[in-house]
């Protein structure tokens, strides 16, 4: 019988028509390939084919750390082979030696076994070897992103940050990879990582009250991603603009009460440049805030013509909307306007809008806005008998 025979016949089961290995014809007897040396390189790639098969069907049978040896048995015996089938079977042999290690959750194993192939290995030419290194530094990456957010958890956020590093760095190599096709390609698994790390990276600096480093973070998400067509970049694009929307709603804020209210106003400006024609709920809701304290803004100067500006424009934006906090920020809009009007003694014009807060939201059932047609009203009538008297409303919704 032939060498590469008696390998085969060594893990066949009793079975011929089946490949499957069986726990009754996987003996101690029948197992043992160590001893066999192969010169022959046809040969030894199909040994190493063989001892591929061998740590396969152990994990099939449950026995892992015989798995796991057989396939460092594998790397040991052709780790030194310049021999081009030999090296895609070492590859194979520690991805699929990295994917039990993560499904045992030993993940730091793991991230050992990747970066060894990717040491070994990120170099090489061959396409089927560069998928197989472009799946560790995806696992890479999703190992990281889960040690990350648990050092968050636990408080350790200066070892997140260099996890963090980590991920950024093993995406970003291959930003321009011909195989994933990246630049917030579709269906890219590593981009989507990138910008989920990148996003984390950015949560970790606001905690730790690095607004400007954080800023910078979710601007690079994105311009790296921001034109990308795939649901997934889109949803993190999204995430950064939120956060940089709430992040500048919050540094005006604080401008605005330590008294640099034309620096405020500038940071209003930004938020509506960047985010007025958006989509987003969320982002709506952040350029309504920033226009209600632009009105205000300019309404405490008594530049009345800019603050009705600033106010109309929110009802142009969102005077049609269903969604229940952005109406009570055009609710918020008409007062401010009817306000303005009535200080200017233009009663007439006070009294139109109080009509139309009345006309438009009279059949809402959500409780505020109840609340809001009723003061409408009881202020229409205050208007007709010339008792009025101005009550300033500041904004409800800013803080």
């Amino acid at each position: 019988m032939g060498i590469f025979s008696k390998i085969v016949n060594s893990f066949a089961s009793s079975d011929t028509s089946s490949d499957t290995l069986t726990q009754e014809s996987f003996t101690k007897e029948n197992s043992q390939i160590e001893p066999i040396e192969v010169s022959k390189p046809s040969l030894r790639s199909q040994f190493a084919t063989t001892i591929l098969n061998k740590a396969r069907s152990l994990t099939e049978l449950g026995r892992k750390e015989e798995a796991l040896a057989t396939y460092d048995d594998l790397v040991q015996r052709f780790n030194e082979s310049g021999d081009l089938s030999l090296r895609k079977a070492i590859v194979t042999a520690l991805v699929e030696k990295g994917t039990i290690l993560q499904a045992d959750g030993r993940q730091e194993e793991a991230l050992s076994t990747y970066r060894d192939l990717i040491h070994q290995f990120g170099n090489v030419e061959s396409l089927t070897i560069r998928e197989q290194v472009h799946k560790a530094r995806t696992q890479i990456a999703l190992i990281l992103l889960q040690k990350g957010a648990t050092l968050v958890k636990t408080g350790h956020k200066e070892e997140a940050l260099a996890v963090y590093e980590e991920v950024i760095r093993t995406c970003d190599v291959i930003q321009n990879c011909s195989l994933c096709n990246c630049k917030g390609a579709e269906n890219c698994f590593l981009c989507e990582q990138l910008t989920k790390a990148l996003i984390e990276k950015g949560g970790v600096l606001q905690a730790n009250n690095q607004q400007k480093e954080a800023l910078s973070v979710y601007e690079d998400v994105i311009n790296k991603f921001g034109n990308s067509q795939t649901p997934q970049l889109q949803e993190q694009v999204a995430k950064a603009q939120l956060h940089i929307a709430a992040a500048l709603i919050k540094k005006a804020n604080s401008l605005i009460e330590s008294g640099y209210g034309k620096e405020a106003l500038t940071v209003y400006e930004d938020i509506i440049n960047k985010f007025g024609a958006s989509q987003t709920p969320q982002l709506q809701e952040q350029v309504a805030k920033a226009l209600i304290e632009k009105g205000a803004f300019f309404a405490k100067l008594f530049r009345y013509g800019k603050a009705l500006s600033a106010y109309e424009e929110i009802v142009n934006k969102f005077g049609n909307t269903k969604n229940h906090v952005l109406q009570k920020y055009v609710v918020e809009a008409f007062f401010e306007k009817a306000e303005i009007y009535s200080l200017n003694n233009r009663k007439e014009e006070a009294s139109a809008i109080y009509e139309e807060i009345i006309n438009r939201f009279g059949q809402q059932e959500d409780t505020f806005i109840q609340e809001e047609v009723a003061k409408a009203q009881i202020l229409k009538r205050r208007l007709l008998v010339g008792n009025f008297s101005v009550t300033k409303k500041r904004s409800l919704f800013v803080k």
